[in-house]
């Protein structure tokens, strides 16, 4: 298997494991100091440890998603060591206050030597404060 195989591969499992709502176990190629960066200023947006992203995968994120989040993954790209994925959450996903959830995203992953060293994520975070939140801010 090549490295942009095996990247995929990862790739690939991180989403199937949170889909099924196994949020720590999603996290188990990621590097202990893997940068998270979200888009936005909101809840989660901005530059975040791995950490922070153990404490929301552990707390928050499956308040927002009890049964867990699937996504469909629409393109998988790869280079060098980089892996694009563009998805969007599978149907409709209903979220812990009860509201339909479906927003469009895409995500960036940087592996070096079989672990996560940067992941960063780019969605509708007006959709996503409005139906797990409840704030409408327009």
């Amino acid at each position: 298997m090549t490295d942009i195989e095996r990247h995929k591969q990862i790739v690939r499992e991180h989403f199937d494991l949170v889909g099924r709502g196994q949020y720590m176990e999603c996290l188990k190629d990621f590097a202990s100091d893997a940068e998270w960066w979200v888009i936005g200023t909101g809840v989660h947006g901005g530059s975040h440890s791995m950490q922070d992203l153990i404490e929301a995968y552990s707390g928050p994120v499956p308040n927002y998603f009890p049964d867990g989040n699937p996504v469909t993954l629409v393109n998988l790209i790869a280079e060098g060591d980089w892996v694009v994925a563009q998805g969007h959450s599978a149907n409709v996903t209903t979220t812990g206050i009860g509201a339909p959830y479906r927003n469009e995203y895409v995500w960036m992953f940087k592996i070096v030597d079989g672990k996560v060293r940067i992941f960063r994520e780019y969605f509708d975070t007006l959709h996503a404060e409005e139906k797990i939140f409840g704030r409408t801010l327009i």
